[in-house]
């Protein structure tokens, strides 16, 4: 049972390499990393010097990182394999994944200038097996390892080219960031089991940066002919390059009935590392509604083309059916959450049904003590309990004041409303400590504010719809996207109560604001995306 771990060892100008032993696996051996009487290897044209006396090579847009051409001797458990390869004459193996259980080697630290990580990956067999790809980025001022993520599934045999987007890993605890990065590892035990069978070789891992950047700006409805709404889509398109290019744009709708995108101008011309605004204008029925399951989703999509060195750069910008549903929404409509002003008379009948009169009591009775109430807005800037208390009492005095038409509980909302719009935080004191952009307390005081904020829109002030929107943007929309690029878990385990309850909170916000604040069009298309992925999720394995 005994496993050592050994990290960094470094091999000094002077000092000769020790004999690696041989691997016994048929073409595989392992060499000692060499050169000369310990010389660390001349550096290249174009390349990035390492402190263990290893360089990565530039090549064009992307960083080579390893194409073991000199060995695996910066390697930690692969094994050299000059039979099956991928390109060049050497690969790195990883024999036994049951045996030798990770793989790890240092890497260049700083991977800002960068967009993917990209390696080609041999499988013997289709095991199955999940393989935990690791960079660890650790601050020495928390207790535990902090690092980035990604998990692949050992599915396929023979090679296979995985890209993996650096957006796309998930940050464990508080990385350091992408400018820190210390080492790459592999683990077949990082909080899953090896399956005996699997056995990988790797080959051409490289950093890539794309040559484009397509960025969305916002998207928003516009009066089009005859009253048919019109999108108008505007994206940002940013060369990376070192010379002057031309980009090449385009536009294409899928599954919207009679839905046109046409993309203006079709074409930019960019000085080195500039960048210029493109308009995509989408025409739509004006019964835009979400899909049923079993459709074709909605999805607009922003292409562009750039060709360098004889290589051709493609990348694309898409805009879900949640973004184009929200952009579509016409501002002032309100309620519109759960019911519209057309449905109150029929909710307000229903009261005088026994059955229902008896569960509204108890309602009022568990939710609605006014004096507790009151007690708990005074509190709301100094306790996170009230607080909370505070926003739940709100949503029931705003929907009782809707239903009965009680002056004394609009005016209980409206206080419920300003106190939470005084407060500096919505975020449990944990979250504040440990520097969680987001958490499930203000992802439901976001709900319960832009509930209220619907439901009582007409009467509220201009003013005071202008601080909701504010305090929306600020605790709720630029939180949540800050937690999603983190890819913090609460946003990337879909099994997990807390991301029901953050895209919960984010989805109704932007329902409750759409049309009003052009932020809402990517938290909905956000949101309603990570609801998808928990329903996929909790449905195949159930959920915590």
């Amino acid at each position: 049972d005994t496993r050592l771990h050994f990290d960094r060892l470094v091999l000094r100008k002077g000092q000769p390499p020790q004999a690696v032993a041989a691997s016994s696996v048929p073409g595989a051996t392992a060499v000692a990393a060499q050169n000369g009487e310990g010389e660390a290897p001349a550096e290249p044209a174009g390349g990035v010097p390492a402190e263990d006396g290893f360089q990565w090579r530039r090549d064009g847009l992307s960083l080579v990182l390893d194409d073991f051409e000199s060995g695996v001797g910066r390697w930690n458990g692969l094994a050299l394999d000059r039979e099956l390869v991928r390109a060049g004459s050497a690969a790195g193996a990883w024999v036994d994944t049951t045996k030798v259980r990770e793989v790890f080697a240092a890497v260049p630290s700083d991977w800002t200038a960068y967009d993917r990580l990209r390696l080609a990956v041999h499988s013997v067999a289709a095991t199955g097996a999940l393989i935990n790809l690791l960079l660890h980025s650790d601050d020495p001022a928390t207790p535990e390892k902090d690092y980035y993520s990604h998990t692949f599934a050992v599915d396929w045999t023979g090679w296979k080219e995985l890209d993996l987007p650096l957006a796309a890993f998930a940050a464990a605890r508080k990385p350091l960031g992408w400018n820190s990065i210390r080492k790459l590892q592999l683990s077949s035990t990082w909080a899953i089991r090896p399956v005996a069978g699997t056995s990988l070789r790797f080959d051409e891992l490289r950093l890539c940066r794309d040559a484009l950047k397509l960025t969305s700006l916002a998207c928003a409805a516009k009066a089009g002919a005859e009253d048919r709404p019109r999108l108008e889509w505007k994206l940002r398109v940013a060369s990376r390059l070192d010379s002057p290019t031309t980009v090449k744009l385009g536009a294409s709708a899928t599954g919207l009935p009679g839905g046109t995108a046409v993309v203006e101008p079709s074409q930019l011309a960019l000085p080195p590392g500039e960048a210029g605004e493109v308009t995509v204008k989408i025409g739509v029925d004006d019964a835009l509604t979400l899909p049923l399951p079993g459709t074709e989703r909605p999805r607009v999509t922003c292409t562009a083309t750039v060709e360098t060195a004889g290589e051709q750069h493609r990348l694309e910008a898409a805009l879900s059916d949640g973004g184009l549903f929200l952009a579509a929404l016409r501002p002032g409509s309100h309620p519109r959450l759960f019911f519209t002003r057309n449905e109150l008379p029929g909710l307000r009948e229903k009261l005088k049904h026994p059955r229902v009169a008896e569960f509204w009591t108890a309602i009022m009775r568990w939710s609605g003590d006014l004096r507790q109430f009151r007690a708990n807005v005074r509190g709301a800037r100094t306790s996170e309990g009230r607080r909370r208390a505070t926003g739940w009492g709100m949503r029931v005095n705003a929907l009782a004041y809707l239903l009965t038409g009680e002056q004394e509980r609009r005016e209980a909302a409206l206080a419920g409303l300003e106190a939470l719009l005084a407060c500096d935080t919505w975020l449990e004191e944990e979250s504040v400590q440990l520097g969680r952009p987001m958490d499930i307390r203000s992802a439901t005081l976001a709900r319960l504010v832009a509930e209220v904020y619907d439901w009582l829109y007409d009467e509220l002030s201009e003013e005071t719809r202008a601080k909701v929107r504010s305090k929306l943007r600020q605790f709720c929309f630029e939180p949540a996207a800050e937690a999603w690029k983190r890819r913090d878990g609460y946003m990337t385990v879909y099994q997990y109560n807390w991301a029901c309850l953050a895209y919960a909170g984010l989805g109704v916000a932007a329902l409750a604001v759409a049309g009003e604040m052009p932020e809402a069009v990517e938290a909905g298309a956000l949101a309603l995306d990570g609801a998808g992925r928990i329903l996929e999720a909790i449905c195949q394995d159930g959920g915590w």
